[in-house]
């Protein structure tokens, strides 16, 4: 059975192994516990009349411009949608993580059971002391409103069904199934804040049995709705600092993020600008808020729920953090993003529960915000869409999505799939910016709306990092490049750090397949017939290879 290492997209480095245990819960006493909370004070509020303690720190829900390097009104812009008495009611999240605190203050777990995947009981809370990634997710995403406790998250009528899948050190396929498909038709929303370790710069595949589940969640989760399945984009986009020039990871060399039945999520600071670790890549889909930084430094992170008491992230003692231990003002990464973006889902879903996760993607792109507009890398593709590398179509908008929803009209059909095999013999010519090019012809396919696009390659080059590899669509769908591949550092070790060796890291030898799939939404609506351009460009001497076998899969209406 195939394991892999995975780990949480935080900036801050887990070890699992080198943990405190902390005792268990008896599983009968946890349900009750359960039932408890489902009748406390942590009840949901629709009516403004409390108040939050920490809310004024929520930088993320309302930005005053107040704080350094901060631009008034880069926010999720959901104040507006909760005084319309929209807060994610009846709306379950389920949270793969490293576990949820399910006794939290400020959490309201749902009835629907969660999961612990190490034990393989419905008690899903943390197992170790300094544990609490998933309970800091949650809050980001649900954090009860109004209850003079800690602050508020993005949906705080919405429930939580916690997932444990992390704390393990090595995950099998199938847990990862598992872990999408558990409650697949009661949960509205799946949240992923993990993935392959970043700054590595190397190719990673996802399993197939956890692709088969992330399928099932899209067609026949939500009672045949679809789950939405947000992706943390990963933090290797600036291994060496906020200055440094140092290239490693893009988040399309995740087998995960960049499937398509995923939405992915990058993030941004206080002043709308790329947060310098949030990886690039074409299968962005929009950007949530989390800590970013300036021209030399971090800014502020975000505030949210920790593991109670000297659990967690903040054991109460640091004066870097906050005094009351059951809360972390230090939240950052496409980790906090990721939950932000689940928690706008929520309040879509709570206004409008016919959208199909087919018609929420494309509602969230159409009402993506174009943030930092001076940035050179936005386009408008063939179908109207603002697009970037760096933000996919923008940042995500609460309150320009749920006024798009109110006149949608659902996707019709079902989803298409088209793909065209073929091969080239073609030498990618050694250190040439020039680069090669080959043309993958579409011909009849019935799509003419694309809603996402694979590429697989099978190249034999023996440095794949040393390639860009870029897809055109066609000139009378819009001429749109993907950039899917750039030429970058890989690493096989980080401490000491060790450069991948010369001639040594071709596709197989990174992922033990001889294909790589990268993944596309940057085509969203164009024509899928006509002449595709693929061009590799190899960027450093001494390694050649021939362009070898290709697919290209799309996918649409």
């Amino acid at each position: 059975m195939k394991k892999i290492t995975i780990s949480v997209i935080l900036l801050i480095s887990i070890f699992f192994q080198n943990c405190n245990k902390a005792k268990k819960d008896d599983t009968l006493l946890n349900l009750l516990i359960l039932g408890y909370l489902m009748n406390s004070d942590n009840a949901c509020k629709l009516e403004e009349s409390g108040s939050d303690p920490l809310f004024s720190d929520q930088w993320h829900l309302s930005n005053n411009g107040f704080l350094p390097s901060s631009l008034a009104g880069e926010d999720a812009r959901v104040q507006s949608v909760w005084s319309q008495r929209i807060k994610g009611s009846g709306i379950r999240i389920a949270v793969v993580d490293d576990g949820v605190d399910t006794g939290h203050e400020d959490l309201r777990m749902s009835s629907v059971p969660g999961i612990d995947l190490i034990f393989n009981v419905p008690d899903p809370s943390h197992s170790f002391s300094n544990s609490g990634h998933g309970t800091s997710v949650s809050g980001v995403a649900s954090a009860r409103d109004q209850n003079g406790k800690g602050g508020r998250g993005v949906a705080p009528c919405a429930e939580v069904i916690g997932i444990n899948l992390l704390e393990q050190n090595s995950i099998s396929a199938a847990d990862e199934a598992e872990s999408q498909t558990h409650a697949n038709l009661e949960s509205h929303i799946s949240n992923n804040s993990w993935g392959p370790p970043d700054n590595f710069g190397r190719l990673s595949n996802s399993s197939a049995s956890w692709k088969s589940a992330v399928q099932n969640s899209f067609t026949s989760g939500r009672n045949g709705l679809g789950k939405v399945v947000t992706w943390a984009a990963g933090n290797g986009g600036a291994p060496g600092g906020v200055t440094s020039a140092l290239k490693t990871d893009n988040s399309n060399y995740d087998g995960y993020a960049n499937n398509p039945h995923v939405l992915t999520v990058c993030a941004v600071g206080t002043n709308g600008k790329k947060a310098a670790y949030s990886e690039n890549g074409a299968n962005l889909w929009v950007c949530g808020h989390s800590q970013g930084n300036n021209a030399t430094s971090y800014t502020t992170a975000i505030t949210t729920t920790d593991a109670m008491g000297r659990f967690g992230f903040n054991t109460g003692t640091s004066s870097n953090n906050l005094t009351n231990a059951n809360y972390t003002k230090n939240f950052n990464g496409t980790s906090s993003a990721t939950p932000l973006v689940s928690g706008v889902v929520a309040l879509l879903l709570d206004k409008y529960p016919n959208l199909t996760v087919r018609d929420v993607r494309e509602i969230l792109a159409k009402s993506a915000r174009k943030n930092d507009p001076g940035d050179s890398d936005w386009l408008v593709n063939g179908a109207g869409y603002n697009i970037n590398h760096k933000f996919g179509f923008g940042t995500v908008d609460a309150s320009a999505a749920l006024s798009l929803a109110a006149s949608w009209t659902t996707i019709p059909g079902t989803w298409k799939k088209f793909e065209v095999t073929t091969s080239s013999a073609t030498t990618i010519t050694d250190n040439n910016p020039t680069g090669v090019t080959a043309n993958i012809v579409v011909a009849g396919s019935g799509i003419s709306k694309i809603e996402h696009v694979e590429f697989t390659t099978g190249t034999n080059h023996t440095y794949f990092p040393e390639l860009t590899i870029e897809l055109t669509s066609p000139l009378g769908s819009g001429g749109t490049k993907s950039i899917l591949a750039e030429n970058h550092t890989c690493f096989t070790n980080l401490n000491p750090a060790t450069a991948c060796a010369a001639g040594n890291a071709s596709i197989l030898s990174q992922t033990g397949l001889s294909t790589f799939t990268f993944g596309s939404s940057r085509h969203l609506g164009e024509l899928a017939d006509g002449t595709w351009v693929v061009r590799f460009i190899d960027g450093a001497a001494g390694d050649v290879a021939t362009i070898g076998s290709m697919k290209l899969t799309i996918y649409g209406r």
